[in-house]
């Protein structure tokens, strides 16, 4: 559904309010995954109440698709390449697909972990995790503007070496007694950014059969940065407890600069 939803969305879009109808659809998501674990913290995780709960969260779900039925976009045809082609036609929205899931994977996994090192009070090591995803939906608001004035690829690459510096005083700022939420509500918002820039930029390349591969690779890229972020970041913290995790977050991006920064590398091939 959520493949299909984006692919939807990026083909009927104007590319004028392209940016800004993605946003919309990015604080959607991230409203969504803030209010699955306070559902479950109203319901409890005992007895049938979390899942009767759950189906019916789905069944909402399906009065829209319904109704949709008439008028949604035709993806259908054959695309140029398969899913894993793709990635060679349109690197830069993919690797922004597994680059974010990787780190949000990472910090949802570990930064709590990571702030009790320091001293930091369970609590507040918490809310840094809340203002991750705060920051990540209020920052959709000036990205989804400027994902629609500026050129896209250049605000991907300044996204990065923003998101490279933060990495840098990842560690100073959760050692600093208050600064910690304050860093990671400004990290998430350039994060969220990033994330809605890479699919305005599948949409306003592809359409069609394409654009359907192009957010079904968009989809296979964001799983596997949800594994490998965690998998990848946890041996590092293990071997170096104290910068393991900027340090990962500072080198998948600094990976991943070249890409949107070089046009070259943008459509290696056409």
């Amino acid at each position: 559904m959520w493949i299909i939803a984006e692919a939807w969305i990026n083909q009927v879009v104007d590319d004028r309010t392209r940016g800004r109808v993605l946003s919309l659809n990015s604080m959607a998501v991230a409203a969504g995954f803030a209010l699955g674990p306070f559902i479950l913290s109203m319901t409890g995780s005992a007895g049938w109440l979390p899942f009767l709960v759950l189906i019916g969260v789905l069944l909402m779900m399906v009065v829209p698709a319904l109704c949709a039925l008439n008028i949604a976009p035709s993806l259908a045809g054959e695309a140029e390449s398969g899913v894993f082609g793709f990635v060679l036609r349109a690197p830069v929205p993919v690797l922004i697909a597994g680059l974010y899931a990787a780190v949000e994977g990472l910090l949802l996994t570990f930064l709590p972990i990571y702030a009790l090192q320091f001293g930091v009070p369970e609590q507040e090591s918490l809310m840094m995790i809340t203002a991750l995803g705060i920051g990540g939906i209020v920052g959709q608001v000036p990205f989804g503007w400027m994902i629609d004035r500026l050129d896209r690829y250049r605000l991907a690459s300044v996204s990065a070496v923003m998101l490279i510096a933060a990495s840098a005083l990842m560690m100073l700022a959760v050692a600093t007694p208050g600064w910690g939420i304050v860093f990671f509500a400004l990290f998430g918002a350039v994060h969220g950014g990033l994330y809605t820039t890479g699919m305005a930029l599948l949409g306003a390349e592809f359409q069609g059969p394409d654009l359907a591969v192009g957010s079904s690779a968009f989809g296979v890229a964001w799983g596997v940065g949800a594994m490998a972020g965690p998998a990848v970041g946890g041996f590092a913290m293990r071997v170096m407890p104290e910068v393991g995790l900027p340090l990962c977050i500072g080198a998948a991006l600094v990976i991943f600069l070249p890409f949107p920064t070089v046009p070259r590398l943008r459509r290696p091939k056409r």
